[in-house]
């Protein structure tokens, strides 16, 4: 009897159990939060960020504008340092230059010229893209050449002008340019000989350094050194430049095949560029030079005049009645135009 009672008491309360449990809804099972979601770019890496570390050095950049403006503000000269003969040489910014070569012998007198010999070349020409060497030296390669005058000679005024090649420009065309700081150890005993007796007028000159730009010739083993030109001398200076860079293209389209119209009045633009510059220059002697020199030089600049006038004349009046007259005569007047102002650039400085 106790034993049924026990199974029915633990029946009851397997039931209670039961009922309770279905009185209430069943919690849903617990669930992880979900992930952050992180964005991968293209560019991202598994493999861990690199250790920062410093920008490595750059090497100053090769400035060659600069180079030209700097050498534009100089006269370069080549000469034995006891005067009588030498090459003034001017470089422009974008690399073409300009100069003149003379040497005079006064002694040297015959039958028609009594007032002695001229050694003349006018010249003018371009540079190629300058190359920077080690040291901070740079290779220039000349890529174009001319003088005003072929070799040859003339009298002119009693003078026997005898018409040369640029000395000091000669040879391959290949140079070296120094800068002011080289050392004189860079430079053979050679190059130096040409140099040394400017060395001592350079402010920056030390024992050790040159002091100045110095351009080499190198397969003719000669140097030019440089000199800063005053304002009055750079403004000159600039003016020669844009009266060669003007005339140069212009000089050049003679040489296509254009009508007489066109060269007629090719021809005179070239003298009016000359011609223009050649009174700019003069105003600009006037303001540079004492009363002395500057009557002497008009003196000079007068007979010029009447020399060209008389030499215009002699080379176009032939042709006058025909279409060629105003290309001869154009010519001839710039080409003398243009020698008279090269030669009054040996008073830039």
């Amino acid at each position: 009897m106790r034993h049924s009672v026990s199974c029915i008491l633990i029946l009851l309360l397997f039931l209670s159990l039961l009922s309770g449990c279905a009185g209430q809804a069943a919690a849903p099972a617990a669930t992880p939060a979900p992930a952050e979601v992180i964005t991968i770019s293209d560019e991202a890496s598994s493999s861990p960020a690199p250790v920062p570390t410093a920008a490595p050095t750059k090497e100053p950049e090769w400035d060659e504008a600069a180079l030209w403006q700097a050498l534009s503000e100089l006269v370069f000269e080549f000469s034995s340092g006891a005067g009588g003969w030498g090459t003034e040489l001017y470089i422009d910014r974008d690399g073409s230059f300009w100069g003149t070569y003379h040497d005079s012998d006064m002694g040297d007198i015959g039958e028609g010229y009594p007032n002695g010999t001229l050694y003349l070349c006018q010249f003018y020409g371009r540079f190629g893209q300058a190359e920077l060497l080690d040291g901070g030296a740079v290779r220039l390669q000349i890529e174009d050449l001319h003088c005003l005058k072929e070799e040859g000679e003339e009298i002119l005024d009693g003078v026997r002008t005898i018409y040369s090649q640029p000395y000091g420009l000669t040879g391959d065309g290949r140079f070296t340019l120094y800068p002011p700081a080289t050392l004189r150890s860079a430079l053979s005993e050679e190059l130096l000989g040409w140099v040394r007796w400017a060395q001592g007028d350079s402010a920056q000159y030390t024992e050790d350094q040159l002091g100045f730009y110095t351009l080499c010739n190198e397969s003719e083993q000669q140097a030019f050194s440089s000199m800063r030109l005053s304002d009055g001398g750079r403004t000159i200076r600039q003016r020669v430049s844009e009266a060669v860079r003007t005339a140069a293209p212009l000089e050049a389209k003679l040489q296509q095949d254009l009508s007489q119209t066109e060269l007629n009045d090719t021809a005179g633009e070239i003298y009016a560029a000359w011609d223009a510059a050649l009174n700019d220059v003069w105003q600009q002697l006037g303001a540079m030079l004492d009363a002395e020199n500057f009557q002497r030089l008009t003196a000079a600049e007068r007979a010029w005049i009447d020399s060209k006038e008389a030499a215009v004349h002699e080379a176009s009046d032939l042709y006058r009645e025909g279409s060629i007259y105003p290309l001869i005569y154009y010519s001839t007047a710039a080409d003398w135009t243009k020698a008279r102002l090269f030669t009054l650039s040996e008073w830039l400085h």
